[in-house]
């Protein structure tokens, strides 16, 4: 977690922020706060959140870790004001974030609660996929060492688009192993008939069995049989027969900084290393 976090916050802040180890610690751990928050406050009737948010489970510890990262965002906005927007390590152009302080701060923490811990799930399921099956890791090797050659050992968005073997391993670890059997979990706020004609009364909770589509053969040739080959080039794809980003207007924006991430841990670790499960361990692969 700590590259994936480093990296992030260097993506969306600024270098100076990675280099903040208080940040980094609020920037992981911020989602716990928020989740307990969230619970809580679904507990109430919404007419009655802004007599209770206060005492809500949660509050005082996002507000805590508000209070930890308070100097960091304001001096970057402080920066980048007197910069006249021109972009130096942070990225943002737009006005409004350097006048509105608790706005920065929001934004921040809600793009470290969507990025950083299912990145991170996705790139140690990737690692552990690759120590449990040994027979990909040649194939893969070789296009990683031949891209970043041709591309003086500088692996940037567009050789990394060229990585067409590892977004197809990447693509059935997201199949085989997602953190998730479900997706799109969503309540209804209103009663809605659906165009087949089945009805969803308000207050009602959905969700979509992701895993179930994902084993369905009569959508995927063998469904049940991992094929590293099967999806080259299409990791970033979106459809529904594959929920893995999502679908549609809820399709994840941020899955290409997220495949950027995951093909910079692999391209590491592929150069560098040779990874297998201990003789003792159960393959995970059966």
């Amino acid at each position: 977690m700590p590259p994936v976090t480093k990296a992030s916050v260097r993506g969306f802040l600024g270098h100076d922020a990675a280099e903040e180890e208080g940040f980094l610690d609020v920037a992981s751990t911020f989602i716990v706060n928020q989740i307990i928050y969230a619970v809580g406050a679904k507990q109430w009737p919404s007419l009655l959140h802004p007599v209770l948010y206060k005492y809500l489970p949660g509050f005082s510890g996002l507000m805590e870790q508000y209070s930890n990262i308070k100097d960091v965002v304001q001096r970057q906005m402080k920066d980048k004001k007197a910069s006249g927007l021109k972009p130096l390590s942070d990225p943002s152009r737009d006005g409004r974030f350097l006048v509105n302080l608790r706005l920065h701060m929001d934004i921040q923490m809600s793009l470290c609660a969507a990025r950083i811990h299912t990145t991170t799930t996705t790139i140690v399921q990737c690692l552990y996929d690759l120590a449990s099956r040994q027979q990909y890791l040649p194939a893969l090797r070789q296009e990683v060492l031949e891209v970043i050659e041709e591309h003086e050992n500088v692996l940037k968005r567009r050789p990394a688009s060229k990585l067409g073997d590892t977004d197809s391993f990447v693509k059935e670890v997201q199949k085989f192993c997602s953190p998730d059997l479900t997706t799109f979990q969503r309540k209804a706020t209103a009663p809605v008939t659906l165009s087949n004609g089945f009805h969803i009364p308000k207050g009602a909770r959905i969700e979509v069995v992701t895993a179930a589509i994902n084993a369905n053969a009569d959508l995927h040739d063998n469904p049940l049989k991992s094929d590293e080959a099967r999806s080259k080039f299409q990791v970033l794809s979106v459809s529904g027969l594959d929920l893995s980003w999502g679908y549609g207007r809820a399709a994840c924006p941020g899955r290409f900084i997220a495949d950027s991430l995951t093909k910079m841990v692999l391209v590491k670790v592929l150069k560098r290393y040779d990874i297998k499960m201990p003789e003792a361990s159960l393959d995970i692969a059966q």
